[in-house]
């Protein structure tokens, strides 16, 4: 199986589409322990977000570590699930990001649940919906 973030190249970029970009606050990446871990994309997304985000940009710590969605485990293991969220929070905190990228649909739940609850004014989105934002909805060069 393949991920979209295995197939989106930078380069497939216009030049223009930062500056057509809406503006915004912080970005960040947070990675889903099944791209990094069990794929082993790191690299990739990272790229892409930092040619259209630009200086907006800035790494997570502890991008790697689980957010505690894990599937189905926020539900089976609610308190783990919330200490390892919390610890991600502080850490979208410390950057003050605004909008965290993810990869994963679970991620995505997990740490849109917890940044309303902690951090309302940011938000998580899927990594091609930061795409779609990024770029106006505007095709990709092929």
């Amino acid at each position: 199986m393949k991920d979209i973030l295995e197939f989106v190249n930078p380069e497939d970029f216009p030049s223009t589409a930062r500056a057509q970009a809406p503006q915004g606050g912080t970005v960040t990446y947070h990675d889903s322990c099944r791209a990094c871990h069990g794929q082993g994309i790191r690299r990739e997304p990272r790229a892409v977000i930092r040619k259209l985000a630009g200086k907006r940009y800035v790494e997570l710590p502890e991008s790697e570590w689980c957010c505690g969605g894990a599937g189905a485990f926020a539900f089976t293991q609610p308190e783990i699930s919330g200490q390892v969220l919390d610890r991600k929070l502080r850490n979208i905190a410390s950057v003050q990001a605004q909008t965290v990228v993810v990869g994963a649909t679970s991620c995505l739940i997990q740490i849109n649940a917890g940044l309303r609850a902690a951090y309302p004014s940011a938000e998580a989105v899927h990594y091609s919906v930061f795409l779609d934002r990024m770029t106006g909805g505007s095709p990709v060069k092929k």
